[in-house]
């Protein structure tokens, strides 16, 4: 089993009685690949940054060896848990020693606020950047006390923990919830619409079915009221399907010229863009005064974090704005729809 830490081009690894630091082509093309019992933390920047490494950690290791896939930040709280060295809801900052660059991770309320790397080992140094990422953070939160642990020696004012690498200790220990890319989360989502939409129509069958049985035995003492009513049902139906007609003709004649929307292709390419940590609450088609189409979209993020609006192709002009929904953050997304029934994905 080989524990595997992935940093922009680096890679700090724990695996196969060795441990230490590659960059990244290197160790892509080290017999380390061929760990087929692969524990993997992230150590995710800012943006997109981490489903990059995501998918580069997955490109080097075959299709079923990676037994865990989680952030740096998640494995690190794990391992405070694990030891009891900090209350779940506690305030600390951990400066964590990877040998040729410390990172140092904040944590509010027990989970991870930022993460920060400090390429350099001299203890003046680390101490002015925690002193400096202190302050920033009693700046932001008046009166907060952070204890700081480190597992380098010789820092003062810290808590002192003899662990190399702790976020590895814990890989392999807890199940870590699932990391996914953006594509397929949303195709996740979508295969779960969909079950519940075949849930739904199998519901109604059944309930029509039950109906129809219903009114078969009722059937036989109302035959004469059916006659009657069979009756009236025809001519009203001849009525109305003059009515409809003429209603069909005048509703084309008016519309036809009017600007038209798939609104179904751009729903779908909606879906494809939203953050997948968020939930979908709303998206509304309406006519604006040119008589042009506009959308108008909410989601909320269940978490504390934005994630961004991926705005791609005929969402590529969409304006995000960042709004508070039930007490969540969230995004308002809003655009008007090009005069076109074609919609590119």
């Amino acid at each position: 089993m080989g524990c595997y830490l992935f940093q922009n081009g680096n890679v700090y690894f724990a695996a196969q009685g060795k441990a230490g630091s590659l960059r990244w082509d290197e160790f892509r093309s080290s017999d380390m690949t061929h760990d087929r019992h692969a524990h993997i933390l992230v150590l995710e920047g800012e943006g997109g940054a981490r489903f990059e490494l995501v998918r580069r950690s997955r490109e080097v290791f075959g299709r079923g060896c990676i037994r865990t896939l989680a952030p740096y930040a998640e494995g690190l709280r794990a391992y405070f848990r694990a030891h009891d060295l900090a209350r779940p809801d506690e305030n600390f900052f951990v400066a964590d020693d990877l040998g040729d660059r410390v990172l140092l991770t904040v944590f509010r309320g027990g989970r991870a606020a930022m993460t920060r790397m400090i390429p350099s080992q001299d203890a003046v140094v680390i101490m002015d950047e925690i002193r400096r990422t202190c302050k920033s953070v009693q700046e932001k939160e008046p009166g907060v006390v952070l204890r700081i642990f480190t597992n380098r020696a010789g820092l003062k004012d810290t808590v002192f923990f003899e662990t190399r690498f702790p976020a590895f200790d814990v890989l392999g220990k807890v199940k870590f919830p699932l990391l996914m890319l953006p594509e397929e989360a949303a195709e996740m989502k979508k295969r779960g619409r969909r079950v519940e939409f075949i849930k739904a129509c199998l519901a109604a069958l059944l309930m029509g079915g039950a109906g129809a049985g219903a009114w078969g035995c009722a059937g036989h003492a109302a035959a004469a009221i059916d006659a009657r009513l069979g009756s009236l049902s025809r001519e009203r139906a001849a009525l109305e399907n003059d009515l409809r007609s003429i209603g069909c003709r005048t509703y084309h004649s008016s519309v036809k010229h009017l600007p038209s929307v798939n609104f179904a292709a751009v729903f779908s390419v909606f879906l494809d863009n939203v953050p997948p940590e968020s939930r979908l609450v709303s998206v509304v088609f309406q006519r604006s005064s040119d008589m042009t189409w506009d959308l108008a979209g909410t989601v909320m993020f269940p978490g504390q974090e934005i994630y961004p609006f991926a705005a791609r192709g005929i969402l590529s002009g969409a304006m995000a704005d960042d709004i508070n929904y039930q007490g969540k953050p969230g995004l308002r997304i809003s655009l008007k729809l090009p005069e076109r029934r074609e919609v590119d994905k």
